[in-house]
């Protein structure tokens, strides 16, 4: 998916809503194998997975609307469409609610960007014995605690896209840096985690900053248009700091009392790994 550099609007990040849809389902479409869905793939068959008439037929669609649909036409799927087509082309729970979220059919969906937390998450991130911080539906970075600030070198003086996640994850040698033996995926991750957000943005004329800050990236180009969708519970992660490896279990929370925030705690493992960013945050003060 290309994105051509352009003031947003309503107009237009409605249109860039449904082009992402379409290019969803296309993909999702092509993905499905004709046998697993009982249709018999023929010696002259050429279409790679099923045809957009098929996914019709199995949904219980016209052949037309649908096209509309993957053509990015205006046009609004009811939930129940939206629960057949999730059905037939064999979506996951977060592909489901992307889905929703893109066709605007999610009670929630598109809320106001948060920009700031309350004084008591605050005081909880600073409490953690280990990086906490706390990021909107854009990934923007928007508080932390000290940890967090030494190691990811987080400064609120920074411009918004320095703070922002995904871009950080291509373009911050010092995140790059911090992930060495795995720059890569921790980039894809921020893709798939982005994704599953992305569809929450509602009319924010950022986005488009943001995805021309990243078009000339080959990296993001290819993790974007896998259109994967999910994001991690937790995992353990390998700091690569000047006071050694840290290694720390990571997880990422959303506080349902707190819509549009996520919460992301790293912890070190044992008691070695806990001195090491104990003193490399003693060393920065």
């Amino acid at each position: 998916m290309q994105y051509q550099p352009k003031a947003m609007t309503p107009a237009s990040s409605a249109a860039a809503r449904r082009k992402e849809l379409g290019l969803f389902l296309r993909l999702k479409r092509q993905a499905i194998a004709p046998e697993s869905a009982g249709i018999w793939r023929g010696v002259r068959r050429m279409t790679q997975g099923l045809r957009r008439e098929e996914v019709a037929a199995l949904a219980d669609i016209s052949v037309t609307w649908y096209t509309w649909l993957e053509q990015g036409r205006p046009a609004r799927p009811s939930a129940d469409v939206l629960a057949r087509l999730a059905n037939v082309l064999r979506l996951s729970g977060e592909e489901s609610l992307y889905l929703q979220n893109l066709a605007e059919r999610r009670a929630g969906a598109q809320t106001k960007l948060v920009m700031s937390v309350p004084p008591e998450l605050q005081d909880m991130l600073d409490a953690f014995d280990g990086t906490a911080l706390a990021m909107n539906a854009r990934m923007d970075l928007i508080a932390w605690n000290r940890a967090s600030a030494v190691v990811y070198e987080l400064s609120h003086s920074l411009d918004w896209k320095q703070r922002n996640h995904l871009w950080r994850a291509f373009h911050h040698t010092k995140l790059q840096t911090l992930h060495r033996n795995d720059s890569d995926e921790m980039a894809r991750a921020a893709v798939v985690l982005f994704r599953s957000l992305y569809a929450q943005h509602g009319e924010d004329p950022k986005i488009d900053d943001l995805f021309d800050a990243l078009a000339d990236t080959p990296a993001f180009a290819k993790a974007w248009s896998e259109k994967t969708i999910g994001r991690a519970v937790a995992s353990v992660t390998e700091l690569n700091t000047p006071a050694g490896i840290i290694r720390a279990g990571t997880i990422a929370l959303t506080p349902p009392a707190l819509p549009g925030i996520m919460v992301v705690l790293q912890t070190p493992v044992d008691a070695g790994n806990r001195e090491r960013l104990h003193q490399l945050v003693a060393a920065a003060s």
